[in-house]
């Protein structure tokens, strides 16, 4: 993708995060020679911080909201066993003769 349709996609951007949720797959077809969809999602992520944007989960772009983040982690339920081996498999080479 060019720097023309880079800035095309940004300012497309600008303007619909103002409308609705921006979506790469329509944005895509308002930018001259119509970069693959995907081209469109690299560029939004690449430039979300700059344009106040958040991906979610179903590959639409909406505005940050304003105020305090709120995460929404609610702690870790297992260990996965795989790392536990490598974890003792480390302690074991560094702590014994």
């Amino acid at each position: 993708m060019n720097a023309d349709q880079r800035e095309a996609v940004r300012s497309n951007a600008k303007y619909l995060r103002e409308v609705r949720p921006i979506d790469p797959d329509e944005i895509h077809e308002y930018v001259e020679g119509g970069p693959h969809p995907a081209a469109v999602r690299q560029v939004l992520r690449e430039s979300a911080t700059d344009l106040g944007l958040l991906e979610r989960e179903d590959g639409t772009f909406v505005p940050i909201e304003e105020g305090p983040v709120v995460p929404t982690f609610h702690g870790v339920e297992a260990f996965p066993g795989e790392y536990g081996r490598a974890l003792e498999d480390l302690l074991v080479e560094r702590y014994t003769d």
